[in-house]
């Protein structure tokens, strides 16, 4: 027989912090495939930035299975999102996916803050400095291409503008 743990959060209690606290910066979407018979649920949550992803799956024809599907989506993003997290409601391997979201999320946002400065930069020899600052946090292959896109977009607006 199936039951709810005592320690149990409801979708509508996370849903309803999350609102609480960041009701002017939360952003909930959700999105669904079907494949064969069944139907995946996607849910990202954004809070200012700092995005959250849950998901679920079950096969077609259950019944209410597309309101259930996504209601477990949102619950597990939110739950990511550190909302109402309770002891022993999120397993070891969601844990192990929420400190890598957290670690991908402070790098995106350490990206960000590079492209920003590269963006607003006048001076075509700060450019190489910023590049070396970030090159020395040893970023990925994809964030380095980015960031050298950045950079040369840049240097040919600055030069232009030179002469």
């Amino acid at each position: 027989m199936w039951y709810l743990p005592k320690d149990y959060v409801w979708v509508h209690t996370r849903v309803q912090k999350a609102h609480e606290k960041y009701w002017e910066k939360l952003n909930i979407e959700t999105e669904f495939d079907i494949k064969d018979k069944v139907v995946i649920f996607k849910a990202k949550i954004t809070i200012w930035e700092q995005v959250f992803t849950g998901s679920s799956f079950w096969e077609v024809g259950k019944e209410k299975a597309f309101e259930k599907l996504e209601t477990v989506a949102v619950w597990r993003a939110l739950a990511f999102a550190w909302f109402e997290i309770k002891e022993w409601i999120a397993s070891k391997d969601e844990m192990e996916v929420w400190e890598n979201k957290k670690v991908e999320n402070a790098i995106k946002l350490d990206v960000m803050d590079y492209v920003e400065r590269v963006r607003s930069e006048s001076d075509v020899n700060v450019l190489t400095t910023i590049y070396k600052e970030f090159k020395a946090k040893k970023p990925t292959e994809k964030q380095e291409n980015w960031l050298v896109k950045e950079i040369k977009e840049r240097k040919e607006k600055l030069l232009k503008e030179q002469q």
